[in-house]
């Protein structure tokens, strides 16, 4: 559109009308930062024009005619002062700058906010401040190499020298509301920053950048390779919106789009008046481009925020994987019934990570400095995706909480083709509340893991009567207060899982409710301090894993197709006791320092044993076929099948009695620098 388009006959009013009418739009613009409508009311009219521009820094001419403004900039930085910049909805404003990296700092110097209602078009940079802030309004447009919006001001003196520190503080109420179009040409960058942000329209970069900070100062960065980046370095302290209720400093209802580049939204704030830091619902999507994944961060400091749309960074292409996003509070992180996050691709899946970083997700439970938001935590109805689509590997999930993680939606992780499935990790350093669905199955290839790690985990019924102070939802008992260090786990959850399960807990894991499945391949159980199992665990298809660093307690029967029971603490007096039936065709039981007893009431059956401790007793009927590796103090074993000795076997003392005189076939080496009694 030529500036000739624009030239339409108009009255020119007197110097004292003018005053009036700048007074009026003053107060519209007021109104609209303030009113409910939150941006949507108070525009100016159709062919309003930014005013009073003024160059203040490097090379720039600005030529007005009605509705049309242009800014030709001959040097690479350029610094403009305007008395106002509102745009009207027939008005348009020009940026031809020498390249793509020129930059235009254009600051509004009077006490009046902008609303830009019109279309502004650059081919470089263009970075917009106003202490008092910026509405664009329904129907507005912004096409630009990149974008800056602030609230946060900057003397043109740091500016013209590359020092790009964005440090004088907004005026009070200051925000930014998007309820437009803003289109960013491919690798730039669309950064909003102000006290409060609030998108309902649509920005996007490809392969770019799109920030949305609750922030009071900022750096930017600018690199050799024509990338532009946004460092937030001051928290909101101070929050006087005119008497307004604020519900989040960054808010999205509308759409982000940055595929195969960044989406961050981030919010700080030091004071604890407001809660919620960030609200986003809307779309976020953040797709790969070719091989290029996408990645959204969401980061609140000092308070809570909460999830309600769309998080998309899928692979869309043949051969790309899933990209990355994370979500992460110092508050607590809540996940919407409503909420979809997918981070699915067809060559494999990406990252989730809900409460902590995506390093963490990465690294797993051994990364001990990872961030951790205080609650997590997953309504029924929401969504969590991180699968392979094609043909690849399931990708990784990890929720992670300091109190209480909460998980009552669907989370998928899992293999396609011949891939395998991934990992997902429900963990908290306090209580977990599991009752929604996890899958990490592949089809063809090996299932993958379902890590559960809170401190003390109790697998039960709800059928069972709970412990006083205990809640149910959802088939899933949660002990307690959030003060509490044991989670519930209901046993019908855990046998409808399939892949490898691990139960991890820092003090105790206790199994009180029988666990029957047919489609888990490894149960795994790890424990900082005691295993206590009580109840029947049955597995037709897989094996269990058992690791504790106190007493392994077996009172309820075990069956798989391989057991292993591992005691690691170095105190003699822990010891792994078997008072239940143990049938696995494969069973290593290993107490080290420790001993290994069954009370006469429990039994082994095994067509191989692999024993391994100070002192091993077992007596009664036991069903023992061979004997594999043995390294023992002292070994008391009743047997009633014909015994094998084939592996190493090494006793300080031992007696071996044979029940069903079938006699011992040895084939393995035999040592006992002690007794020896052999009992057929």
């Amino acid at each position: 559109m030529t500036n000739s388009q624009h030239r339409i006959a108009v009255s020119r009013p007197g110097r004292r009308a003018g005053r009036r009418r700048l007074l009026l739009a003053s107060t519209a613009l007021t109104a609209a930062l303030l009113a409910p409508s939150q941006g949507r009311a108070g525009q100016p009219a159709p062919m309003t024009t930014p005013q009073g521009g003024t160059v203040v820094g490097g090379s720039a001419t600005i030529s007005q005619a009605p509705g049309t403004t242009t800014i030709t900039q001959t040097s690479q930085r350029a610094a403009i002062d305007w008395q106002s910049f509102n745009l009207g909805s027939k008005a348009r404003v020009t940026f031809n700058q020498p390249n793509a990296q020129a930059i235009a700092l254009n600051r509004v110097i009077a006490n009046n906010p902008s609303i830009i209602a019109g279309r502004i078009d650059a081919n470089g940079r263009i970075v917009l401040v106003n202490q008092d802030g910026v509405v664009f309004t329904p129907g507005s447009e912004v096409n630009a190499e990149s974008l800056v919006v602030s609230t946060s001001g900057i003397s043109p003196k740091n500016f013209m020298a590359g020092k790009l520190i964005f440090d004088q503080q907004p005026k009070p109420g200051a925000r930014i509301v998007n309820d437009g179009r803003i289109t960013m040409k491919q690798a730039g960058l669309a950064a909003f920053v102000a006290p409060e942000v609030i998108n309902r329209g649509t920005i996007t970069a490809q392969l770019g950048h799109v920030v949305l900070a609750g922030a009071s100062a900022f750096t930017l960065n600018l690199s050799g390779d024509g990338l532009i980046s946004i460092n937030v370095t001051q928290a909101v302290r101070q929050i006087d919106l005119g008497g307004r209720k604020v519900t989040a400093l960054v808010t999205n209802e509308g759409t982000i789009i940055a595929n195969g580049g960044r989406i961050t939204l981030t919010a700080r704030a030091v004071d604890g008046l407001i809660q919620q830091l960030l609200d986003v619902g809307g779309t976020l999507r953040a797709d790969s481009v070719g091989r290029q994944p996408g990645a959204i961060t969401i980061q609140g400091v000092g308070g809570d925020l909460q999830v309600a749309g769309q998080l998309l960074a899928r692979g869309e292409t043949p051969g790309s994987s899933g990209g990355t996003i994370a979500v992460d509070a110092t508050g607590n992180v809540s996940v919407a019934s409503t909420a979809r996050i997918d981070a699915s691709g067809p060559a494999g899946g990406g990252v989730v990570a809900l409460g902590t970083d995506a390093a963490r997700a990465l690294q797993g439970p051994s990364d001990t400095m990872a961030p951790k938001a205080a609650r997590v935590a997953i309504a029924q109805g929401a969504t969590i995706s991180a699968d392979a689509t094609r043909n690849g590997n399931g990708g990784r999930i990890t929720v992670l909480s300091r109190d209480r993680t909460t998980a009552a939606g669907t989370m998928s992780a899992q293999g396609a083709g011949n891939g395998d499935g991934g990992l997902i990790e429900i963990s908290s350093d306090g209580v977990i509340s599991l009752s929604g669905t996890d899958t990490t199955f592949a089809p063809s290839g090996r299932n993958g893991t379902i890590l559960l790690d809170p401190q003390t985990l109790i697998v039960t019924s709800s059928n069972g009567t709970p412990s006083a102070g205990t809640t149910t939802t959802s088939g899933t008992l949660t002990v307690g207060t959030d003060s509490s260090t044991s989670s519930y786990i209901d046993a019908s959850i855990l046998d409808s899982q399939t892949g490898a399960v691990e139960l991890s807990a820092s003090s105790l894991i206790s199994i009180v409710s029988a666990i029957s499945s047919s489609s888990i391949s490894t149960l795994a159980m790890n424990s900082g301090g005691d295993i206590r199992i009580a109840a029947p665990v049955t597995l037709t298809a897989g094996s269990i894993e058992a690791t504790a660093n106190g007493t392994i307690e077996v009172s309820g029967a075990l069956g798989a197709s391989s057991i292993s029971l591992l005691d690691t603490a170095s105190s003699p007096t822990n010891k792994i006791d078997i008072n239940a039936n143990i049938d696995a065709p494969t069973l290593s039981l290993d107490a080290g320092s420790g001993t290994i007893a069954n009370a006469g009431s429990g039994y082994v059956t095994a067509s191989t044993l692999d024993a391994a401790a100070s002192l091993v007793a077992l007596t009664g009927s036991n069903s023992i076929t061979t004997l594999g590796s043995v390294n023992v103090g002292t070994l008391t074993l009743d047997d009633n099948a014909p015994l094998t000795i084939a592996g190493s076997f090494t006793a300080t003392s031992a007696s071996l009695t044979d029940t069903s005189a079938g006699g011992f076939d040895i084939t393995g080496a035999v040592s006992a620098t002690g007794s020896l009694s052999l009992d057929a």
